[in-house]
């Protein structure tokens, strides 16, 4: 019963709250008058929402700068309104916008809109699309750009609005929790996406330009697609999840990559993204890195109003990448990682793997090498760089290590060559592997190049060669503008070099190494004290090849070569000097600018060395020193060669007959150059001594079938010649002992002396003016098998008043000489032992003191003696006659008081004629000769 007791109870409680009730009839009004307000409202407000009219007499409101439709919209209190399929567009003077929502609801106060702020609450929207497009600006070309804009319900593409703008009163507008769930899409510019989930945040923003922030703003949403210029992808189905917030920025002050310092961001990123450009934001800073290419992107991020912070740890699987440094670029697959870690929360590490990579010099097809597992490490800031600023890369380091990879074409290396130098890497199939290490202020190399088939010349000669370069480069300090190349190695095995003129070379081997080098970046764009990061700045902005093309250097280089042919390119000569050999070089060179200094000189120490100059060849043992007097571009270089116990002979002869040879060569190249052989080259050759062991050599000068036949003999020999391109002088003197020769049967010995006189000549055809020259003939002996002659002191005398060689095979000799003789014994035996005796002709032995003159043509392999006479009261000589290979012919004339003969030589056939001798003698001819120079 006691249930039933506390029911009555509560009876009477009611009655008595209704008693009371209607003891106060104006709180009963109160709230009928309140009952009926909402019905009010709830009547009129939404049948204001509904009505057509509403939306005309609000959007006639300023058109111009806001419009809004809404299909559905109702409201259930007063200051809160639900809608549905809304969309709200407008324009301000430079862009033009839009929203629609498929459904939104959202509270208002009044009371702060008498301040000009709007306070909205508790907004939540579904399928929200966002449209944004820029105003055109009067100087701006967009026509690559406008089709990729999106379009604006109402709203034509206008021109930008210029002008000052009124000033009025900015409206400040606060939005409180909002959510935006659903599908949703945006479109601002060019850029275009589609994604679903939940959004959440608080905005703030003032008109009029003022500040924009966002608040406890929350991302799970996935980004289905983004794409740029209507079908660029950039990302592909991405999941967002994580935190964030907009500090205030004014847009007006802050466009572009400068609102990042005011994003904040915590989120898990997953997804595919089509475009790895956003990556540069922050590896750009890293010696303008740029990366580029496709990838699934898998981590972490953690940014805070432009830094990113401990915890940011982004994977990339890339099947497409590609990296551009330092004018370089790899494209390929790969794998990448960024990390930002708690111990060092002020660097941003990053490491690259590629799998499988081609790597090209800027835009270049050609790929300098193709391989895999290509390794790069990097360091940099985690803040962003300031645009238009040299931001401090002391933090920023660089490390990137190459494996042996193949090189398709080694020509594509040719780049990195200092321009001014002629070695050419024509091409040949090689490998490569390299490591580096670069940061702010200092860089270290190690590369090495090689190739079993390397096609490389020096101008227009070539080699084929087994080619092997390593470059070890070190820059301690960026300060100093000093680069070290201490190790740097070329070895070219087994070349072979193909000249045209000559041939195939034999196989040499080049081993060099700059055991010390130090180039100086003397840059044109610097001053004395340049700041790393400017001398950093300015390097990056020359190629290779440039940049050492226009350096200093002090270089010392050691190493052994099996073929110095290469000095012969550097002397070229009219001369046909030659220089070959093996053994070891020392060089010790100075570069201004990248051309050779005065005082750079190079010691060549052959183990042999073989020399030509004009028609000979010397072999022995000797060196080679090569010293810049005057640097530049075209230097002015002396070249200093000495050759000791050598040999010496003709370049075509077989054996060598002068031995014991020593030389001295001193060359000087004017305005030298790989370009053409030298007009400016002096050459001085000295022969302090020689031993000519074979006298017969000098048969093979003489035309064939000459009665006159060298068989013994030797020699010493002296010169001192000097050569410039059209004119040589000097003298070449020749010292016989022992010397033994043949005319017909008879056999004559002599002790020759020949002192020749170089005062003209050409020394390119081997043209020589030798008038004053003298020859000298002593200690005469005749056998025959009529008559012998030997007198000790018997000499003869030729001084030539004019003469011309050209020492060539066949020699070429004009000469017309004064002569003077002891007597004329040793002719007159000669005669004799062409006939039998005769009485008057042994008196002419006794004929003393005999002068006279003489001319001697010998050219085109044939000697023509026009005329030979010495006569006195007593006696005359004289001699004319022909030799060459098919005619032996002449006359010899002797006369004895008034006894006269003639012997003539006709095939080969003697003929003693004493019948008008003298008349015959002056009527012979024997033949035409080639004209006197």
């Amino acid at each position: 019963m006691g249930w039933l007791t506390r029911i009555q109870g509560a009876k009477f409680t009611v009655v008595d709250v209704m008693e009371r009730l209607r003891v106060k009839p104006l709180i009963m009004r109160l709230i009928k008058i309140l009952v009926l307000a909402e019905l009010i409202y709830l009547v009129l407000f939404n049948l204001a929402l509904n009505w057509p009219m509403t939306q005309t007499l609000v959007n006639q409101i300023k058109p111009d700068k806001f419009i809004i439709y809404w299909e559905n919209a109702w409201t259930w209190y007063p200051f809160r309104v639900h809608g549905e399929n809304i969309s709200v567009n407008g324009q301000s003077k430079s862009q033009q916008w839009q929203v629609d929502i498929a459904s939104a609801s959202g509270s208002i106060r009044i009371l702060p809109l008498i301040f000009r702020t709007v306070q909205i609450s508790n907004v939540s929207g579904t399928d929200t699309h966002y449209f944004q497009r820029p105003r055109l600006k009067p100087d701006g070309d967009y026509s690559s750009v406008l089709e990729h804009f999106p379009p604006i319900r109402d709203r034509k593409i206008e021109k930008a609005v210029t002008g000052q703008k009124k000033k009025r009163k900015p409206w400040d507008i606060v939005i409180d929790g909002i959510q935006a769930n659903g599908n949703h899409a945006f479109w601002v510019y060019q850029l275009k996406g589609t994604a679903s989930g939940n959004l959440q945040a608080d905005l703030n923003f003032q008109t009029n330009n003022g500040p924009f922030s966002l608040n406890n703003g929350t991302v799970d949403i996935v980004l289905e697609s983004l794409t740029t210029n209507g079908n660029r992808k950039i990302v592909n189905e991405a999941s967002i999840r994580g935190n964030a917030e907009i500090a205030p920025i004014v847009f007006k002050e802050n466009k572009g990559i400068k609102t990042l310092p005011f994003l904040n961001l915590d989120i898990d990123f997953q997804g595919a993204v089509d475009n790895l450009a956003f990556l540069n934001l922050y590896l750009g800073d890293i010696h303008g890195m740029q990366v580029d290419g496709r990838g699934t992107v898998d981590g972490h991020l953690k940014f805070d109003r432009g830094r990113l912070l401990p915890g940011t740890d982004l994977s990339i699987s890339a099947p497409m990448l590609s990296i551009s440094l330092l004018s370089h670029r790899a494209e390929g697959s790969g794998d990448m990682d960024l990390v930002v870690r708690a111990e060092q929360p002020e660097i941003l590490n990053l490491a690259v793997e590629f799998a499988q990579l081609s790597a090209y010099y800027n835009d270049s097809s050609k790929p300098l090498f193709i391989g895999d597992s290509l390794v790069m490490s990097a360091t940099g800031k985690t803040t962003l760089p300031e645009p238009g600023k040299n931001n401090d890369q002391q933090m920023n380091n660089l490390a990137v290590t190459i494996p042996s990879v193949r090189v398709p074409d080694i020509s594509v290396y040719q780049r990195y060559i200092p321009q001014n130098w002629d070695f050419m890497l024509h091409g040949g199939e090689g490998s490569l592997h390299a490591s580096a290490e670069l940061t702010g202020n200092d860089f270290h190399a190690d590369l090495n190049l090689a190739s079993t088939m390397a096609d490389v010349g020096i101008d227009e000669y070539r080699f084929q060669s087994n080619l092997d370069v390593g470059v070890k480069v070190a820059a301690p300090s960026f300060t100093s503008a000093l680069i070290d190349v201490s190790g740097t190695y070329l070895r070219l095995g087994d070349s072979k070099l193909t000249v045209e003129e000559a041939g195939a070379s034999n196989e040499v081997q080049t081993d060099l190494v700059i055991e010390k080098g130090v180039l100086n970046l003397r840059l044109p764009e610097l001053g004395e004290n340049a700041e790393p990061e400017a001398l950093f700045q300015t390097i990056k902005n020359y190629d290779l090849n440039k940049l050492l093309s226009v350096s200093d250097a002090e270089l010392r280089v050691t190493g052994n070569m099996s073929d110095f042919s290469w000095i012969t390119l550097l002397f070229r000569n009219n001369y046909d000097l030659e220089i070959n050999g093996a053994g070891k070089v020392d060089i010790d060179a100075t570069l201004e600018s990248g051309w050779p200094a005065k005082g750079s000189r190079i010691e060549v120490t052959p183990e042999r060395l073989m020399v030509g100059i004009l028609d000979y060849a010397i072999q022995g043992e000797g060196e080679v020193e090569m010293e810049v007097l005057s640097g530049g571009e075209n230097p002015d270089v002396q070249l200093n060669l000495a050759v000791v116990d050598a040999s010496m002979k003709r370049r075509n002869d077989e054996k060598a007959v002068i031995e014991e040879v020593k030389v001295k060569i001193n060359a000087l190249g004017k305005n030298m150059s790989y370009q053409g052989p030298s007009e400016d080259l002096q050459l001085h050759l000295q022969i302090p001594s020689a031993k000519v062991t074979d006298m017969s050599v000098f048969n093979s000068y003489f035309p064939d079938k000459l009665p006159l036949e060298l068989i013994d003999g030797k020699a010493d020999l002296v010169s001192d010649i000097k050569l410039e391109p059209d004119d040589v002088s000097g003298f070449v003197k020749l010292t016989t002992r022992d010397l033994v020769a043949l005319l017909d049967d008879q056999e004559i010995s002599a002790d020759l002396a020949v002192d020749i006189k170089l005062s003209d000549g050409v020394p390119e055809n081997l043209d020589f003016d030798i008038s004053g020259s003298n020859v000298r003939l002593d200690n005469v002996k005749v056998s025959g098998e009529e008559k012998d002659f030997y007198q000790d002191d018997w000499h003869i005398n030729f001084d030539l008043n004019r003469g011309r060689a050209v020492w060539k095979k066949p020699v070429s000799v004009f000469a017309d000489a004064d002569l003077v003789m002891k007597d004329t014994r040793p002719f007159v035996t000669v005669l004799a032992n062409y006939r039998e005796k005769h009485g008057w002709l042994e008196k002419l032995l006794t004929i003393e003191n005999v002068e006279g003159d003489a001319t001697l043509n010998m050219a085109q392999d044939q000697i023509i003696i026009p005329h030979a006479f010495v006569d006195s009261d007593k006696v005359d000589l004289g001699a004319k006659g022909i030799f060459d290979q098919t005619n032996r012919n002449g006359v010899f004339y002797a006369r004895f008081g008034k006894l006269k003969g003639l012997l003539k030589i006709t095939d080969g056939e003697n003929n003693f004629d004493v019948i008008k001798a003298r008349e015959k003698f002056d009527a012979y001819s024997p033949g035409d000769m080639a004209p006197a120079p």
